[in-house]
């Protein structure tokens, strides 16, 4: 911890090129114990969908959906 990596991936993230050349990019804090179900709906707000559930497959379904055939960009911040 401590050199900057979040900085830098926060840089990287949100610049314009990185907008234009992924169609859905998404950031996920991860802190502390990794959870499937808390990761997987993060990653569906960051795609607009408000409406997640608790059903892990459901949950991939729906990010299948929005991430079929498109070019995305996925940062896991925050991993131990």
């Amino acid at each position: 911890g401590g050199v900057g990596k979040t900085t830098l991936a926060q840089v990287v993230f949100n610049d314009r090129e990185m907008e234009a050349r992924f169609e859905r990019r998404m950031w996920v804090s991860v802190t502390g114990t990794p959870n499937e179900k808390r990761i997987l709906r993060s990653m569906l707000r960051n795609l607009g969908d408000m409406n997640v559930g608790d059903d892990c497959g459901e949950l991939l379904r729906k990010i299948n959906q929005y991430l079929l055939g498109k070019r995305f960009l996925l940062v896991l911040d925050d991993v131990w």
